[in-house]
């Protein structure tokens, strides 16, 4: 998990001992937007839709995430309300690790949560860099 690319092997152990894998079919939905928040997940197959609902009731799909990826990782060191819905594209496979055993581990093992902390500012970093580049992309005109 990109999340845990920086801690040795025994962090990694760690993290593993508290991670659980799940089977999900095509349309589950993992949370939906305002949810309180459990558990990060890394998508070991399959893929998933994040959205969130208008207030119309129509659904805008923010992105779509699949094997290799992660999300909720936010909210694992938080513990906030979720910011969108995510659902199954198709049947997946999944490994999440749970709020409440993660914060119980870094209080055992602080380091984890520096290194932790490390890699979401890269993919903070990464984001902001993203979000600038497309600012300066041209723009079809309408006509």
């Amino acid at each position: 998990m990109p999340i845990f690319q920086k801690l040795s092997e025994a962090e990694l152990d760690k993290v593993e001992g508290i991670a659980s894998k799940e089977q999900h079919k095509n349309g589950t939905v993992f949370f939906f937007e305002g949810d309180r928040a459990d558990s990060l997940y890394l998508i070991m197959s399959g893929s998933v839709k994040v959205f969130r609902t208008a207030e119309d009731g129509r659904e805008r799909i923010i992105g779509v995430v699949g094997t290799g990826d992660i999300f909720g990782e936010l909210t694992l060191l938080d513990g906030r309300a979720r910011a969108a819905s995510v659902a199954a594209l198709d049947d997946a496979e999944m490994i999440s690790v749970a709020h409440r055993p993660f914060r119980q581990l870094l209080h055992r093992n602080p380091e984890v949560l520096w290194k932790v902390m490390e890699s979401l500012c890269e993919r903070i970093r990464s984001l902001n860099d993203e979000t600038f580049n497309l600012a300066f992309e041209e723009a079809p005109a309408a006509c």
